[in-house]
């Protein structure tokens, strides 16, 4: 996940879950079912609001086999996890 703020000199501070803020210095990379919540911050600036992103991970299967479907009058199959 990659974020970007308009403002010169401004530094983006993110945070996952209910961790500490944390300088951005590039994407970040999501393993988990999480909620990342972003701000910019300046000298002489109020901080922006706070951008808030929930993100659910699914497990991803790696291999599927295509098997028959009696549902369909054409031909098709279901694919099916190994």
């Amino acid at each position: 996940m990659a974020f970007a703020c308009k403002t010169a000199d401004a530094t983006l501070w993110y945070k996952v879950d209910d961790g500490a803020y944390q300088d951005y210095t590039g994407p970040v990379t999501i393993t988990a079912s999480c909620t990342i919540t972003v701000k910019a911050v300046k000298d002489g600036m109020t901080d922006s609001q706070e951008a808030v992103f929930t993100y659910k991970a699914y497990h991803l299967v790696d291999k599927y086999v295509k098997t028959a479907c009696p549902h369909r009058r054409r031909q098709g199959g279901h694919f099916q996890r190994r």
